[in-house]
């Protein structure tokens, strides 16, 4: 068996005095609580290395595009893995998204569709609750004027239009490639929730269902 030891010590110094210790790789704490809780987080992690990984279908199979894909292009990957979303579609004119609106119904949400906008919500690039014809038209254009004064460089696809679901709790899903960890996955509470309460965890990639349950289980959020 590979034999691993964690050496904990205690030095004295500032400045200079501690640089060959930095060099040498060490992690240095000057609060002994946050180098506990170092400590703890190295386990989780060794441990999480450690368990095999347990798939009861093939990883993969999806072949992803090497830019940054808009939402809609995204949405589309992950129907193809089996993760549906909500109705919609992106329009080039007010009355092409009067005409789909009214096929999904109301209310429905309006947001520019652009993968050079990555935070729409910023730029007043979403709206919510558009809840008939007259609002869609008038929301197609306000979207359009805000796109032309605040991101006047993002390329456009039109507007995207969507059914709006009623209830449940926004979360936030992402993967991103981390150069030492590989693919990583990150869930939490969605909306102004991810950056105002930072409520998310991580996972490596792959797992299954019940990794990813766990995940559901161990934010903060879990009981809403």
């Amino acid at each position: 068996y590979e034999i691993l030891r964690c050496l904990v010590g205690s030095v004295m110094g500032e400045g200079e005095e501690l640089a060959p210790y930095e060099e040498a790789g060490f992690a240095l704490f000057e609060d002994p609580t946050r180098a506990v809780v170092a400590i703890q987080a190295m386990g989780r992690l060794g441990e999480a290395f450690a368990r095999p990984l347990r798939l009861r279908r093939p990883a993969g199979g999806l072949q992803l595009p090497a830019s940054t894909p808009g939402e809609a292009e995204a949405k589309r990957l992950l129907a193809r893995a089996g993760i549906e979303s909500a109705a919609e579609a992106v329009l080039g004119s007010a009355e092409e998204a009067v005409a789909f609106a009214e096929g999904i119904g109301y209310p429905v949400v309006l947001k520019l569709a652009s993968a050079d906008i990555q935070h729409k919500s910023e730029i007043g690039g979403v709206l919510l609750g558009v809840s008939d014809a007259d609002a869609v038209r008038a929301g197609f254009q306000l979207l359009l004027r805000r796109a032309a004064e605040k991101a006047p460089q993002a390329r456009l696809d039109g507007v995207l239009v969507a059914r709006q679901l009623q209830g449940g709790v926004e979360c936030f899903m992402g993967i991103q490639r981390d150069p030492l960890f590989g693919p990583v996955a990150l869930f939490g509470l969605g909306g102004i929730f991810v950056e105002v309460l930072q409520d998310v965890v991580f996972r490596r990639c792959p797992f299954e269902v019940d990794e990813a349950e766990a995940m559901i289980r161990s934010i903060r959020g879990a009981p809403l």
